[in-house]
C-alpha cells in the first residue's frame, strides 16, 4: 500500500472527505516538488564550483613533502618517485574525467 492510499484510509476513518484529503496530498506533492528542485540546483551550483578544482591536490602535496624528505638528493630514488608521481597525476586526471562525466 502506499503512502497516499494509507492516508486516504486514515482520513477516511476520521471522516475528512476524500476531496479534501487529496488536496492536502497535492499541496504537499507541490511543496516536495518546489524543495528537491531547491535541492538539486544548490547540488549543481556546488558541482560547478568543484568543476576545475584539482582532486587529491593536498593529498598529494603532502606525499610530496614526504617523499623530498626521504629523497635525500639520491638521484635513483628521484627518478622512481617522479615516475610514480607522474602515473598517479594520469590517473587521477582520468578518474576526475570520470566523475565529472556524471549528470547531476
Amino acid at each position: 500500500m502506499y503512502r497516499s492510499d494509507e492516508i486516504l484510509e486514515i482520513f477516511k476513518n476520521i471522516n475528512i472527505p476524500i476531496d479534501i484529503t487529496k488536496h492536502i496530498l497535492d499541496i504537499e506533492k507541490k511543496e516536495n516538488l518546489k524543495q528537491s528542485i531547491i535541492e538539486w540546483h544548490h547540488i549543481k551550483i556546488v558541482a560547478l564550483s568543484y568543476q576545475n578544482k584539482p582532486f587529491f591536490a593536498e593529498i598529494n602535496r603532502s606525499f610530496m613533502l614526504h617523499d623530498i624528505q626521504f629523497i635525500n638528493g639520491d638521484s635513483k630514488r628521484l627518478k622512481k618517485y617522479r615516475n610514480t608521481y607522474i602515473s598517479n597525476n594520469i590517473k587521477n586526471e582520468l578518474d576526475c574525467a570520470f566523475i565529472l562525466s556524471f549528470r547531476f
